[in-house]
């Protein structure tokens, strides 16, 4: 009877995640990205793609792979294995993340990476997908382009195979498009947030192979933050950014920080809501170590 019980979705996300699962079982897994332009998918990537140009003065791309955001165990059903305090206020929880069509795709790709994970096609089929991308961008045309990718504007790597399997797939990509002919005019730049550095191996290959890695402070292991490396952090509406760091939150640049590489990005009321908990701990941000005051 218990098994029963559990069995039942409890809330609209788990009856989505089963809705999700049926679905790659009647059709097979795919997967899918969300191609961001003007009026189109979330704004912030848009407005990452007129800095990118503005500033590098190269025509770009962008768009994100997504899987479902909230952490393992959570009510959502998220992939967030490094979430802690920030599924209070994820903005990939809110706002349009909620409509059920925006949410089922983030489901339907979960669902289908689990499953491919499994066959150990996964590395195949993002192959596939972000290939398929670039060449329907292309058109067959010659003039250099570059391609930004998002890794997870929700969700986050999960798992050591789910990270290999990126680290595989983009090897792929940059040989494929060797063969094509088209390594001289197109280059594909993977970026991403990410809370999951405890998998330290797994996120040394995925830098290895061209991720350009952001760690995000607020998580369940701080303590495992390697400052040497780009890091990000959250601030409650009001505080002045911090010297040393830039603010990765203004219209004027969006996600440009990340991907140049800045070493230090200040993420200002960032979120639907904010620190909405008066009584939060701050995070004391130093050189060296992560402490709670």
């Amino acid at each position: 009877m218990e098994d029963l019980i559990a069995a039942i979705p409890q809330n609209k996300y788990q009856l989505r995640t089963l809705e999700a699962e049926q679905w790659v079982r009647d059709n097979g897994p795919a997967l899918t990205i969300s191609v961001a332009s003007k009026g189109k998918g979330n704004e912030k990537l848009f407005l990452t793609r007129l800095a990118y140009e503005r500033v590098l003065e190269i025509p770009a791309e962008i768009a994100a792979f997504n899987l479902v955001a909230g952490k393992v165990g959570g009510d959502r059903g998220g992939c967030c294995i490094g979430a802690d305090e920030c599924d209070d206020w994820c903005y990939a929880q809110n706002g349009n993340f909620e409509f059920p069509n925006v949410d089922m795709a983030r489901r339907r790709n979960q669902a289908s990476m689990d499953a491919l994970i499994a066959s150990g096609e996964a590395a195949n089929s993002l192959h596939d997908v972000l290939l398929a991308w670039i060449l329907r961008r292309q058109s067959g045309s010659r003039i250099e382009r570059h391609y930004l990718l998002r890794i997870h504007d929700s969700g986050d790597f999960f798992s050591v195979p789910y990270c290999i399997a990126w680290v595989e797939a983009l090897a792929r990509i940059h040989s494929t498009l060797g063969t094509l002919g088209l390594d001289e005019c197109v280059t594909l730049i993977p970026y991403a947030y990410t809370k999951s550095y405890k998998l330290r191996e797994a996120m040394c290959l995925l830098a290895e192979g061209g991720v350009r890695l952001v760690q995000s402070l607020e998580s369940k292991w701080p303590e495992e933050i390697n400052w040497d490396l780009p890091v990000a952090a959250v601030f409650p509406k009001g505080t002045e950014v911090p010297e040393g760091w830039v603010h990765g939150n203004t219209e004027e640049m969006a996600d440009l920080h990340a991907i140049l590489g800045a070493h230090r990005i200040a993420l200002p009321h960032h979120g639907a809501k904010g620190r909405k908990k008066v009584g939060n701990p701050l995070v004391q941000i130093t050189e060296t170590i992560a402490s709670v005051a």
